[in-house]
């Protein structure tokens, strides 16, 4: 969007702000929306009186604040949106994953296989409770709380391991119990812990750089 004087000068620092934060991408555009509306609610004084648009969000902007002051604030609100976004994901490929690997070991008896498919099996559980004790710790009724620091980081970290054992579990049990269980079993199993490996390890990527942008965000009250 352009004026008769030049680019939009609140494009442009919305422009600002949507390169220097990540995360998910409807709550980053939601946040930069209302962000650009109440730099123009700021501006709007100031421009009905008679002066340059321009003129007139500079001066708003020295009331509302520059770029770098709300990018602080601005990526931990995304962190914790794609936080729990994560650990959403990851509590819902992890289950489905369980109940896959369930209808390829009912029935298949015991085995050495279990050493091995049991605990990755496990660690894939473990990373489930992990992310449904990080949505009760940033849903809405926690917000008043503090969040615990490196959150995302760690949410990152559990959801990648999650998605390793997601895949590693199924190649155990596929190998060993193909020839017991049926082939939609296995079919289904297999084709569970791929896509859910893509959606938890994406998710993880992510959230590990949202973690890494707000360690690093610019103090606002920094000189």
């Amino acid at each position: 969007m352009t004026t008769s004087a030049g680019p939009d000068p609140i494009a442009a620092y919305t422009a600002v702000l949507d390169a220097s934060l990540h995360g998910p991408r409807r709550a980053k555009e939601r946040l930069l929306a209302e962000i650009a509306d109440g730099l123009r609610d700021a501006a709007e004084p100031y421009h009905a009186a008679g002066g340059e648009l321009a003129a007139a969000v500079e001066r708003a902007t020295d009331e509302f604040g520059r770029p770098r002051d709300l990018i602080p604030e601005c990526q931990r609100e995304l962190t914790i949106r794609q936080t729990r976004a994560t650990a959403a994901r990851l509590a819902l490929c992890a289950a489905v994953a369980l109940a896959g690997w369930h209808t390829l070991w009912v029935g298949a008896g015991g085995g050495l296989w279990r050493l091995v498919a049991i605990p990755l099996a496990a660690v894939t559980a473990l990373g489930a409770v992990h992310a449904g004790a990080v949505l009760l710790a940033t849903g809405r009724l926690a917000r008043s709380l503090h969040t615990p620091a490196r959150l995302a980081t760690t949410t990152a970290w559990t959801a990648s391991v999650a998605a390793v054992t997601m895949v590693l579990t199924t190649a155990v049990l596929v190998a060993v119990l193909a020839d017991a269980a049926t082939p939609a079993a296995v079919l289904l199993a297999s084709a569970t812990a791929i896509v859910g490996h893509a959606v938890v390890a994406g998710a993880a990527r992510s959230c590990r750089r949202c973690g890494q942008l707000d360690r690093r965000a610019p103090d606002a009250d920094a000189p």
